[in-house]
């Protein structure tokens, strides 16, 4: 498998660089919605973050507003240390490597990394499976509804805790040169205080998945081995309906949104298409691996509950609880008028095949119905 732009038509689409870029514009954005990562890695008042300049300049306005004081690597003295407060380090590159080296230079100060956490102590996906850490890593094609998914997770009791990325984490993982995926789950099962028998939900998307292997940061060779170290299943979620998830991928579920052009959205429903197709092959060899999909969701929420329930082993259900799929869904005037234009345009131009049920089938679809013969 190739790790360059080129050979990744989701990265390709938009380009790596590309990605980048418009990542590091929006940090202004973010920081001021959500307060990254000054609030979300519990930077306070008083304390300090050491960080590249364009992140500072990106911060700054917030930084000041929260009294953080910020100054680039260059700036770094041992009286930066003296007055014993906490120590952020957030870096477009070597983040880690920079973090770990002031925890040796300055043994007694308390040096945190803001992208993934408390450095004190090393704690590996081994020893955290040998410790019975029970995972489940929820692997969501873009707009596929896999909120609905973790709604009926969550009624029904059937995690504990739940681990995802916030919109902020996941643009500064695209922007970040040498972003450390396993680093970073690692850190929020600790942040999460995983007990024996605690089941976790652990949910990432495949787009942002696919972006790291294109980069060289996560090769499907390496997440298989990540899975298989930690003893994980996977639960892997698409929708059979392309038409409404293209939709939904270029107006979210605004239902006064205009109505986009089902022929220029090609490019991106190849792009996710590739990605899947890619993909779907690594998770069908996994030992603990289910498809779901959003039709079967809201078509037999019940079934895929008592499925889930099993495939996590947990005890019985007596009741079953079904949340409200909604906001999930498509419900633009014009969502009937789309399909139709794009289901014409796909079987034009990128020669998609149906299956019984009329929808356009994807490479995990095909690999189950051949085993079921």
């Amino acid at each position: 498998m190739t790790t360059s732009a080129q050979g990744n038509p989701l990265i390709a689409a938009t380009g790596s660089a590309d990605i980048q870029e418009q990542s590091l514009s929006s940090l202004p954005r973010l920081a001021s919605m959500d307060q990254w990562p000054l609030a979300q890695a519990g930077i306070a008042g008083g304390e300090m973050l050491v960080a590249d300049q364009i992140i500072i300049d990106a911060l700054g306005e917030i930084a000041a507003t929260l009294q953080i004081q910020m100054l680039t690597p260059d700036a770094v003295t041992p009286d930066t240390f003296v007055g014993g407060c906490r120590v952020f380090v957030l870096r477009l590159c070597g983040e880690l490597a920079y973090a770990r080296r002031l925890k040796q230079e300055f043994p007694e100060a308390v040096i945190i990394s803001a992208t993934y956490g408390d450095l004190a102590s090393t704690v590996d996906m081994a020893s955290l499976a040998a410790n019975g850490l029970d995972m489940t890593v929820v692997i969501s094609s873009p707009c596929s509804g896999s909120g609905h998914l973790l709604d009926l997770v969550n009624a029904n009791k059937l995690a504990e805790s739940f681990v995802s990325m916030k919109p902020a984490e996941a643009m500064w993982a695209k922007c970040q040169h040498d972003f450390n995926m396993v680093r970073w789950i690692v850190s929020k099962l600790s942040e999460a205080n995983i007990k024996k028998n605690h089941h976790v939900i652990l949910k990432l998307d495949l787009s942002l998945i696919d972006d790291l292997d294109a980069r060289g940061l996560l090769s499907q060779k390496k997440f298989k081995f990540f899975m298989t170290v930690a003893e994980a299943r996977l639960v892997y979620i698409t929708r059979r309906n392309r038409a409404d998830q293209i939709a939904l991928s270029e107006t979210g579920s605004n239902p006064s949104a205009a109505e986009p052009d089902a022929e220029a959205l090609l490019p991106l429903a190849m792009a996710i298409i590739g990605a899947e197709a890619r993909y779907e092959n690594l998770f069908s060899e996994l030992p603990y691996f289910r498809t779901v999909t959003f039709e079967e969701l809201t078509e037999s929420p019940i079934e895929v509950v008592k499925m889930l329930n099993v495939f996590f082993d947990r005890h019985a259900l007596r009741n079953i609880s079904v949340t409200d799929p909604t906001e999930q869904m498509n419900h633009a005037r014009w969502k009937d008028s789309f399909r139709s234009k794009f289901n014409a345009a796909a079987v034009k131009l990128l020669a998609l095949s149906k299956n019984a049920q009329g929808s356009y089938e994807t490479k995990t679809e095909q690999l189950l119905a051949s085993k079921g013969d």
